[in-house]
């Protein structure tokens, strides 16, 4: 086998894992509190995968599937699989002023895929192992 044909199943292990994940993560949303998901959703295996690949395999999920990332799913999502790749992923919940809720992932405080001019206040934030690291009021 060549290396080639290894990344390629690799590749293709992750977006299988991620499809399973994509069709569980509306269903577990909805019947799971978000700390338990949290704790659920880290990874806490090791991974050779880079965190750039992150993004890619959890878009090419959604996209075979034809669905629309949902903030939170896709936040999950993120979060599951950069807790791999050896960095410290947060999943941060949110809020703007007219109380709409938000989910977006930061490694070393940079929001990963989101404007600068993000204007949510941070709820909650889980960080390693799924831990809630982070409340306001």
């Amino acid at each position: 086998m060549r290396s080639g044909d290894s990344s390629w199943l690799r590749d293709l292990a992750l977006v299988t894992e991620a499809v399973a994940w994509t069709l569980l993560l509306p269903l577990l949303t909805r019947t799971m509190s978000l700390p338990r998901l949290a704790r659920l959703m880290w990874s806490g295996r090791s991974s050779r995968m880079r965190s750039d690949d992150v993004t890619r395999i959890a878009r090419r999920a959604q996209r075979l599937l034809r669905r629309e990332p949902r903030c939170l799913e896709e936040s999950f999502l993120m979060y599951r699989f950069l807790s791999r790749t050896g960095h410290a992923p947060e999943l941060v919940i949110g809020f703007d002023e007219r109380r709409n809720g938000h989910a977006w992932v930061e490694v070393s405080g940079v929001r990963l895929g989101e404007p600068e001019t993000n204007r949510f206040e941070t709820m909650m934030t889980f960080g390693a192992g799924g831990r809630l690291a982070e409340t306001s009021p």
